[in-house]
Parts: C-alpha cells; sequence; structure tokens
C-alpha cells in the first residue's frame, strides 16, 4: 500500500469537509426528527451546535425514566433547535418533575405544546416544562403552550455557594402558559419563575390561572427574584382568574414571595431580589384578591404603561425598594409598605386601598363559613351558609366597583367593555397625548411604533391601527382545538 502524502491527506481532509460530515466548526448541521420520548432524549444527546430537532405531529411521552437534558452547546451563530412546524402539531406529555432541563447556552425551543400528566394526587411531580439551570444562557422560548405545571418556567443557578452560574439573556416570547385548574402541591406556584440571572425578557406572552391550593394559597403569574438583574416584562396579557377563580392570585412582580436564604440568590446576597427591572406596556387583570404588580425589594424599579383592571393595584413594599411608577392606568391603589419607596406621575388611578383589603378579606369569610351547618346542624342550614357567602360577595363585588375599592367602574367608562378584553377606547381625551415623555417607551401592547410623541398614557397608542388583546385568546382557543390530546373541558373565553 502506498505511503500518504501530504497532497493524498489534504486531498482527503477536503473531500470530508466537502461531503458535509462532522469535522471541526464548519461541520454541516443535521437534522433529526423525533415521535418518542425516547427519541428526543437521543436526539437531544447528540445535537451538537446548528442542528434542528423535529418533533413529529402527534403526542410523546416523557415520563421517569425520559430525562431529557441538553448536553451540548449551541452557538450565537448557530443554536440548536428543538421544534414542530406548526404550534397544534406536536404535544409532549410530562409525568416527571421537569420536562427539558436546560443546562447549556444557545438552545431555541419553538411551536411546541408541552402538557403536565400528573393527576391531583401528585401534582408535586409535574413541577416544570423547562428547568433553566447555571449555564444555560441564551435561551430562546418562542411560540410555545404550557399547561398544567408547578412553575412551568424554573430558573435558578448551579455550583458551590457563592460561585454559581446562573442563566442569563433568556427570552420567552409569543407563548401560552396556563393551568386548566389549581394546582395541588407546596411548592411554589408561578409559571415563570426566576431565581438569579441577568437580563431575562418576558415578552408577548398570554400567561393565566395559576392558583396554589392550601393554607397558604399565595401564586404569582411571573417573578424575577434571588438578586436577579436586569428583567424586562413586556406586552404581556395576564389573567389571574380566567377559566377558574379562587386563592390568592398575584399579577407580575419583581421580588416575589418569601422564603429566599443568601445560598440561592446570586453572589450569595439578597439584599435586593431584583435591581434595575422594568414593567411596561402589559394588561395584567382579574386578580380580584390581591395586587396586579408587586415590588418586594426591587431596587430601581421602572414601572410604565401598564393597565391594571380588576386588580389590587400596585405594592411597593420594603426600604430595599424604590419604584417609578409612570403613565399606567390602575385600578385599587399604589401604596408603600414597610419602608418601601415610590415617585408616581401621571397615572390614572381608579380606587383607593380599601380595595386591597377587601378581596383576601371576602374570601377569608367564606372560607370560615364553610361547614358551618356540619358544625351546627341544629342552627344553620346549607342554604343558610350559600345565603350569607352569596351576600358577602354581593357587598364585596359593590365596593370593589366603586371609588372606595378597586374603581372598576371608573376603568369600565373610559374601554369598551374591559371585562370580556375589549378595550376600545371610549374616552380618549382621558388618555390621550397626556403620558410623560419615557425616552425608550417606542412601541405599545401589540408592539406598534408609539411614534414621536405626545404618547398616551396606558399600553394603547390610541392613534396606532387597532389594537385588540382579545386575539391573542383567539389564537390560543384555535390551537388547542387542533392539538393531539384536544381542548381542555372548560376551554371558552
Amino acid at each position: 500500500m502506498a505511503k500518504p502524502t501530504l497532497r493524498s491527506l489534504t486531498l482527503a481532509i477536503g473531500a470530508v469537509i466537502a461531503a458535509g460530515l462532522p469535522f471541526g466548526p464548519g461541520a454541516a448541521a443535521a437534522n433529526f426528527t423525533v415521535s418518542s420520548g425516547d427519541e428526543l432524549k437521543k436526539a437531544v444527546n447528540r445535537a451538537r451546535a446548528g442542528d434542528i430537532i423535529t418533533v413529529l405531529p402527534g403526542t410523546i411521552l416523557v415520563d421517569g425514566g425520559t430525562k431529557i437534558q441538553t448536553q451540548n452547546a449551541g452557538r450565537e451563530d448557530a443554536p440548536i433547535t428543538i421544534r414542530a412546524n406548526r404550534l397544534g402539531d406536536a404535544t409532549i406529555r410530562v409525568n416527571r418533575p421537569a420536562g427539558i432541563e436546560v443546562i447549556r447556552p444557545y438552545w431555541v425551543v419553538e411551536n411546541l405544546s408541552i402538557v403536565g400528566a400528573c393527576k391531583p394526587a401528585s401534582h408535586a411531580d409535574c413541577e416544570h416544562a423547562f428547568h433553566v439551570v447555571g449555564n444555560a444562557d441564551h435561551l430562546h422560548l418562542r411560540n410555545v403552550r404550557l399547561v398544567d405545571f408547578n412553575a412551568a418556567i424554573k430558573g435558578n443557578g448551579f455550583g458551590p455557594q457563592g460561585k454559581r452560574d446562573y442563566p442569563d439573556h433568556v427570552t420567552i416570547e409569543r407563548s401560552f402558559i396556563y393551568n386548566t385548574q389549581a394546582r395541588n402541591t407546596r411548592s411554589p406556584v408561578t409559571p415563570i419563575d426566576v431565581v438569579g440571572g441577568k437580563h431575562w425578557v418576558v415578552r408577548g406572552n398570554l400567561i393565566a390561572d395559576y392558583e396554589r391550593l392550601g393554607r397558604s394559597p399565595i401564586s404569582y403569574h411571573g417573578f424575577f427574584k434571588g438578586n436577579s438583574m436586569n428583567g424586562l416584562f413586556e406586552r404581556n396579557l395576564v389573567i389571574c382568574e380566567w377559566r377558574h377563580r379562587g386563592g390568592l392570585r398575584v399579577g407580575l412582580s419583581f421580588g416575589g414571595g418569601g422564603g429566599e436564604s443568601n445560598k440561592i440568590c446570586e453572589d450569595g446576597d439578597c439584599t435586593n431580589r431584583h435591581s434595575h427591572g422594568v414593567m411596561r406596556n402589559n394588561i395584567v387583570m382579574n386578580c380580584p384578591a390581591d395586587v396586579g404588580i408587586y415590588v418586594n425589594k426591587g431596587k430601581d424599579s421602572h414601572i410604565y404603561n401598564n393597565l391594571l383592571f380588576n386588580t389590587g393595584g400596585i405594592d411597593v413594599r420594603f426600604e430595599q425598594s424604590q419604584a417609578l411608577l409612570q403613565n399606567n392606568i390602575v385600578t385599587g391603589s399604589i401604596r408603600a409598605r414597610n419602608g418601601g419607596q415610590f415617585n408616581e406621575d401621571s397615572n390614572l388611578l381608579a380606587g383607593s386601598w380599601l380595595g386591597i383589603v377587601l378581596g383576601p378579606g371576602t374570601r377569608y369569610v367564606k372560607r370560615r363559613l364553610d361547614g358551618q351547618d356540619l358544625k351546627y346542624p341544629r342552627y344553620i342550614s346549607k342554604g343558610d351558609v350559600e345565603w350569607v357567602q352569596g351576600m358577602v360577595d354581593d357587598v364585596s363585588l359593590f365596593v370593589a366597583n366603586s371609588w372606595l375599592g378597586f374603581g372598576n367602574n371608573t376603568i369600565r367608562d373610559l374601554f369598551r367593555q374591559p371585562d370580556a378584553g375589549d378595550f376600545t377606547v371610549t374616552e380618549p381625551e382621558r388618555i390621550v397625548d397626556r403620558a410623560n415623555p419615557i425616552a425608550d417607551l417606542k412601541d405599545d401592547f401589540c408592539g406598534q411604533q408609539r411614534g414621536p410623541g405626545p404618547h398616551d398614557i396606558g399600553p394603547f397608542e390610541v392613534g396606532a391601527s387597532n389594537c385588540d388583546p382579545r386575539r391573542r385568546i383567539e389564537r390560543l382557543l384555535e390551537v388547542e382545538r387542533v392539538t393531539p390530546e384536544g381542548p381542555p373541558a372548560n376551554a371558552k373565553p
């Protein structure tokens, strides 16, 4: 056999590259198609920068024996993608704590439905659709549907205390995140639960119906905490109570709830739960038992051009919190507690601080009335209990709609039918050209350019083309109709 020459080796290497075989960073990308949980796991394990994994139409199961974890990193110019051709084509049913664990940077997931398949007695087994951990920077989730998880997207650090890596530059956009029933779990119930990390973007999503059962029924619809920084919530439609109601449901938050310790916070420091966060052009509605926006140890928070309807308003709490509140339309009130500070300008306020006391108070009274007919059957009937609970609801609704409560009627006069999601402006003189100028306010709730100004108060630029939030709901209903598992039993707007 002839000894290979330098020229023959060079030609051989060139032939390998020309054939598109894996050889160095210029290798051609591979395309995988999968139709089962096991095939998806193998494809995710093998995928390299630029590869595309397509889930074929139908339903696949990811259960306790199938751990899907990203093993390799994509690149900025060649991310690794998991996708379906169209949202509604493919559904991944998850019956384990996490559907997809992302631990490497530059992955994209698009057009997939991921559904928790745990029964109520085992809701704790369906924690996350995505667990985003450590060095999972630049993850991009777009046009996905995440249903029936405790915390559909969970972000946190990994590594020894004080030296943990946290995922940065994660984007979640144009997606649908909701639950079909309240969660029977002791775990936190928050669809976007981010602990640590920088530059997370949550944009243009529909987020709804997150409730936790039990003695501590507080849930959130999205927060950044754990000494995270530079988070952005924009153009989201948050409906705390849409297809079902109950519990204490909060809208969006910088800082979230309690339970943090230095060992989980970025840099081992929980002094500020979030810093330099921005909320703009969001609609938060139907949070009748709590606030629409909650700032908890949120340093330098900027909250502007949002609409809060049928909520307790905005709460700024603890001395670490400083919030600048501008151009918002708010039912309920804006209040500071425990040393929190805010400056506000050009906000349209509709209610009073009594609104936030009313919601949880009403639900507490109704819970205490439950079972009184069983406790005192000689004196109280089931009908008596239901009659008193109905009276409590009627009084609560009356006060909530008035200026003493949320002031919902004031906002109803501003829009055509806000309870149904129709926010067509009927009294433009109250908001048009009345906004305080903000340099980085470029667009509105629908992403339409606002123009040079002066701008309008709230998330809509009235002079732009029609912007109807109901289109987002209508699109979800259409997706539900064509998904392999079919729509939920209560799939109505």
